[in-house]
Order: C-alpha cells, then sequence, then structure tokens
C-alpha cells in the first residue's frame, strides 16, 4: 500500500467508524469490525470496484441500510447510476420494506446527480454525506443533547400535558445536523435532554420541520 493510499484509507476508517456508530444509533444491527489493516484494504477495494462499504439491517423493522464511498470528488450522475443499479438488484433478490443507502463523498454531488438521487426510488432512500460532516462524531461533543423521537402516542401525551400543538413548539429544520444523524422525519416531535454547564439537565421538545 501506497503512503497516499495508507493516508486516504486511514481517514475513510474514521469515517467508516462513525458511519457505523450513527447506524447503530438509528437502530441497526453493527458486528465487530476486524483487524485495521484487514479493513482498510477492504476499504481500499470497495471505493475502488464501486461497491458498498458496509451493509446492515434493523431486526426490528427489517429495514436495511447500505453504505457507498464513490472515488469521485464529486459523484456523478453515471457513478450514481451504477450505485442505484446495484441497490435495485439487492433489493429485487432480498425483498425489504425500506432501504437507506448512504453515499459519502469529498465534495457532495454533481447537480444532475443530485435532481437524481433525491427523485423517487420506491423503498430506496438516498442520503448525501460529506466526509467532513463524519470526520467527527457529533454525539461526542461535549455539548451535544441527546435527541429521542418520540413514538405517535407518546408525542400525543406530550401535547395533552403542555396543551399545545405541533406549529407550537419550537421548530428543528430537518437539515439540522442532529436531526441528519438520527434521520429524523418531518413531523416527528422529538425529546431533547440538555445540560449547559452547571445549570441542571432538562427537557425540551421540538417538532422536526
Amino acid at each position: 500500500m501506497q503512503a497516499e493510499d495508507y493516508i486516504n484509507a486511514r481517514a475513510q476508517l474514521v469515517i467508516y467508524h462513525n458511519l457505523r456508530r450513527m447506524l447503530a444509533d438509528r437502530g441497526y444491527s453493527v458486528e465487530r469490525c476486524g483487524s485495521e489493516q484487514h479493513l482498510m484494504e477492504k476499504l481500499l477495494q470497495c471505493v475502488e470496484n464501486n461497491e458498498p462499504v458496509f451493509q446492515t439491517t434493523n431486526p426490528q423493522t427489517r429495514h436495511r441500510a447500505v453504505a457507498f464511498f464513490p472515488k469521485n470528488v464529486k459523484l456523478s450522475v453515471g457513478s450514481f447510476r451504477a450505485i442505484l443499479e446495484w441497490v435495485e438488484a439487492s433489493v429485487q433478490e432480498n425483498p425489504t420494506p425500506s432501504c437507506c443507502v448512504l453515499v459519502v463523498t469529498e465534495g457532495g454531488l454533481t447537480p444532475v446527480a443530485n435532481n437524481e438521487m433525491f427523485a423517487d426510488h420506491g423503498c430506496i432512500h438516498f442520503e448525501s454525506w460529506k466526509n467532513a460532516e463524519l470526520a467527527i462524531n457529533i454525539t461526542e461533543h461535549v455539548i451535544f443533547s441527546k435527541h429521542t423521537a418520540l413514538s405517535p402516542e407518546a408525542a400525543q401525551q406530550v401535547l395533552t400535558q403542555y396543551q399545545t400543538t405541533p406549529d407550537k413548539l419550537y421548530q428543528l429544520r430537518r437539515d439540522d445536523p442532529a436531526a441528519k444523524y438520527y434521520a429524523l422525519k418531518p413531523g416527528t416531535i422529538v425529546k431533547v435532554d440538555r445540560r449547559l454547564g452547571l445549570l441542571p439537565p432538562y427537557t425540551v421538545y421540538r417538532h422536526v420541520k
């Protein structure tokens, strides 16, 4: 392995581990990794062959998640279509209620690839991530507040308790880092447990917009 490849593989290894942690926090099954050297070689091979670097399933919902690290600085429409073709074949072979495809790039997407990625693909849903967004795990930051998506029943109890409606709660934008990390959907009521310095912890509620 050349020095440049080694440096790239090391950076991707950090992103890979943060990606695994994020999916585990979403409820997906995450098994232990092998040796670091073997994992770096596997990552380089997957990137070179445009294959998924990671696949997993949520044991409760049977939803699947697949992650790709395309080698383009910006994902081209041709590379996107190759990923979509791979995922469609995989879903056809092993049906699933939903498949989340995470595409991690250095510089995002070309305009055409962006339009195609966020078109309707049935049970297949895409997320676009940049390396910088996954270079650290935001949940490990000292000021990060724990976010918990409430079930419809629990959300209704909160609204009844405070005699309010979702539109009167403070809004949490869908592109907020915490909302993106947990893949929170619009309309969800989120419980946020906050800690600020020496103040006692307290709870607030947000409505995902």
